[in-house]
C-alpha cells in the first residue's frame, strides 16, 4: 500500500510540475510577443518617414499601374474604333450659310472629316456648297442638283442662321422657313433616298432663335433626318465673335457636337460607344 501510495504522488507531482512548465512556456511567449510588437511599434514611430516613403512607393506603383492598363485600353479602343471603317469610302456633303464657312481646318466639316477620316479609318471625300449668308431660298434649293451628283452617304444641312437676319435679301420668317426647308428635305429624299441627313441647328441671331430653331428641329423630324442641337455651343461666349459667328474654338464644338450626337449613333458600333 505504502509503495503504491508513493506512485500515485509521484504521478501527481510530474503532472503539476508539467502543467507548470507549460504554463511558464505560454507565459514567456506572450512576453516574447508583447516586447516584439513594441518594438515594431516603436521602429514605426521612430521612423516616419520611411513608413511614409513605403506607402508613398506602393502608391505610385499601382497607380503606375492603372495608367498602364488605361493606356493599354484605350490603345486597343483606337484600334478598333480605326477598324469600323478601314478599307471604305464615304462621301460627305455639306449645305450651309455662315456657319459653315469656316476655312480648312478651322471649319467644323473638316472636324468632322477628320473624326471620319483618322478615327474611324474611312476614306474620306469632303465637298459640298456653303457661303457667308446663303440660305435656302436664297441658293439651298438651287444648289442641292450639284450635291446630289457628289452622291454623298452623308449630308450636313446648316441654314436657319442668315434666314434670321432682316439685312438679308433672302431673310425669312419662322413658316417660311418651315416651307423652304421641308422642300429641300423633300428634293433631298427624292434625289438622295440612301443619303443619310444630319440637319443643324442655327447660330441664332436676336431673341427670335429659339422660333427658327423649333421650326428647324420640327421640320427635319418630321422629314426623318437627324437634328443636331447647337443651342450649348452658341451660348458659349468664347465659341463666338462680337459679329456673332463661331471662333475656331466655336467651329470645334460644332464638329463634336455633330460628332456626338449623330456620328457616333451612326457609324461606331454600340460596344465601342
Amino acid at each position: 500500500m505504502k509503495r503504491a501510495f508513493a506512485s500515485i504522488l509521484l504521478i501527481v507531482a510530474l503532472v503539476v510540475a508539467t502543467g507548470a512548465l507549460a504554463l511558464a512556456g505560454h507565459r514567456r511567449q506572450a512576453a516574447q510577443l508583447a516586447q516584439q510588437t513594441a518594438a515594431y511599434q516603436s521602429n514605426r514611430t521612430a521612423h516616419p518617414a520611411a513608413a511614409a516613403a513605403a506607402k508613398t512607393a506602393t502608391t505610385t506603383t499601382t497607380a503606375k499601374a492603372g495608367e498602364k492598363a488605361a493606356t493599354k485600353t484605350a490603345t486597343a479602343r483606337a484600334k478598333k474604333l480605326k477598324a469600323v471603317g478601314q478599307g471604305q469610302s464615304l462621301s460627305v456633303a455639306v449645305m450651309g450659310s455662315d456657319i459653315a464657312t469656316g476655312k480648312d481646318p478651322a471649319g467644323f466639316q473638316y472636324g468632322v472629316r477628320d473624326y471620319l477620316s483618322k478615327t474611324l479609318g474611312y476614306d474620306v471625300t469632303l465637298s459640298g456648297n456653303w457661303a457667308a449668308g446663303a440660305t435656302i431660298g436664297g441658293t439651298g434649293l438651287s444648289q442641292l442638283a450639284t450635291v446630289a451628283t457628289k452622291a454623298p452617304a452623308l449630308l450636313i444641312i446648316a441654314y436657319g442662321t442668315a434666314e434670321q437676319d432682316p439685312t438679308n435679301n433672302f431673310y425669312a420668317q419662322p413658316d417660311t422657313l418651315r416651307a423652304n426647308l421641308a422642300m429641300l428635305l423633300s428634293r433631298t429624299k427624292t434625289a438622295l433616298p440612301d443619303t443619310r441627313v444630319v440637319v443643324l441647328t442655327s447660330w441664332r441671331h436676336g431673341t427670335d432663335g429659339a422660333a427658327y430653331d423649333a421650326v428647324i428641329k420640327t421640320t427635319a423630324q418630321a422629314a426623318g433626318a437627324q437634328v443636331v442641337d447647337l443651342t450649348t455651343v452658341w451660348q458659349a461666349a468664347a465659341n463666338q465673335t462680337a459679329a456673332n459667328q463661331p471662333t475656331e474654338a466655336g467651329q470645334r464644338a460644332i464638329a463634336q457636337a455633330v460628332i456626338k450626337q449623330a456620328l457616333v449613333k451612326a457609324y461606331v458600333p454600340k460596344a465601342l460607344q
